[in-house]
């Protein structure tokens, strides 16, 4: 499993209004261009489905989602069809913020497009690094983001601290783990 973290200075509940909805994902990473719910889901919610659009150079490709994990202001997870990969966030209320931890698991083989297209070299580096250093980006376009928008904070126009650290605390502003198990089953 791959994960990053990094601190937030929002509610967890604001967190996790962002990162259950799908649609504003192509705002934050720098992959995935955006998704939509499909078969008249509307939300977050376990079994819903969504289509997400992804583009890294000139290649582009969509991806057949379901939410396999949904609990309100702490956990959101989905299964990727083709990828057979999943995707997800944790939230945990910390020093007045959220830690925000972004995962990938992959969860069986890759079919052998997905192989090939990952061993080829088209992507410039291996696909697992340069997927982990998306997710790096994804959380700080999170964090961005949401800070922005978070109101009561007086430190920032939009009402959140810029500091980028938690108040009175030593934890580091992101973190970062892989382990090869992940990479490993899909060989």
């Amino acid at each position: 499993m791959d994960q990053v973290s990094i601190w937030v200075n929002a509610s967890p509940e604001r967190v996790w209004a962002m990162v259950s909805d799908v649609t504003r994902y192509g705002g934050w990473s720098p992959e995935n261009q955006g998704g939509h719910w499909v078969n008249g889901a509307q939300g977050a919610d376990v079994g819903a489905k969504f289509i997400g659009v992804n583009q890294h150079g000139l290649l582009r490709w969509k991806t057949h989602c379901t939410v396999i994990e949904c609990q309100d202001n702490s956990r959101f997870a989905f299964a990727v069809a083709e990828s057979r990969t999943q995707w997800g966030f944790y939230l945990e209320a910390k020093a007045g913020g959220t830690r925000l931890t972004e995962w990938r698991e992959r969860v069986g083989v890759m079919p052998l497009p997905f192989r090939l297209l990952e061993n080829s070299g088209l992507l410039g580096k291996p696909r697992d690094i340069w997927v982990v250093d998306g997710m790096r980006q994804t959380l700080e376009a999170i964090k961005r983001s949401v800070e922005q928008t978070e109101p009561g904070c007086p430190e920032s126009p939009g009402g959140a601290r810029r500091s980028g650290t938690p108040p009175q605390s030593n934890e580091a502003t992101w973190t970062q783990t892989s382990s090869s198990s992940a990479r490993d089953r899909s060989a």
